[in-house]
């Protein structure tokens, strides 16, 4: 039997989701395998921004493992980067007030 989950990407400023990866569980004898491989949107995201995941860098390769893939949040520093300028431009904005400085735990 074999589980299907599709990999979608949300492309920043127009929100538009790409269906950019396939997991897929297999059953096999030996117990469960997992492919995780890039679907043909990848390549049409990658135009819009898109950048393979960190654990899966080559679009054109197939990965495998006995294991499920680590999904953890992994940044890269473009990422980061991007990450921090859009953080300093929300908190240029922000007013701090003091009425919260007593909210510990």
């Amino acid at each position: 039997m074999e589980k299907v989950l599709f990999v979608a990407w949300q492309q920043p400023g127009t929100k538009i989701y790409h269906t950019v990866g396939r997991l897929v569980q297999l059953t096999t004898a030996g117990g469960p395998c997992f492919e995780f491989a890039y679907v043909n949107g990848a390549q049409h995201a990658s135009k819009s921004g898109f950048m393979p995941f960190l654990n899966f860098p080559e679009l054109a390769r197939v990965y495998s493992s006995d294991e499920l893939f680590p999904f953890s949040p992994t940044v890269s520093f473009r990422q980061l980067a991007l990450i921090m300028r859009c953080m300093s431009t929300v908190l240029a904005g922000f007013k701090y007030s003091r009425r919260y400085d007593n909210l510990g735990p």
